[in-house]
């Protein structure tokens, strides 16, 4: 199954969005792809076009947004 991880949070690192999303990913099982993203800014049409067919592809998404 493809997993998407989406990490909203604006700061770029050692936030609590990302230790959760961390924590998360070491309870799904390795037969499993993960894939990992980061929006700071911008929205998703702002990513390139292969980005946003890779996310629409992803069976869950997980969306952890902080401040």
């Amino acid at each position: 199954m493809k997993i998407a991880l989406i990490n909203g949070s604006p700061k770029a690192k050692d936030s609590a969005s990302e230790a959760a999303l961390q924590m998360l990913k070491s309870l799904i099982q390795s037969e499993n792809e993960i894939i990992e993203y980061n929006f700071r800014k911008g929205t998703i049409s702002d990513e390139p076009t292969a980005r946003y067919n890779e996310l629409v592809g992803t069976q869950i998404q997980d969306f952890v947004e902080g401040y």
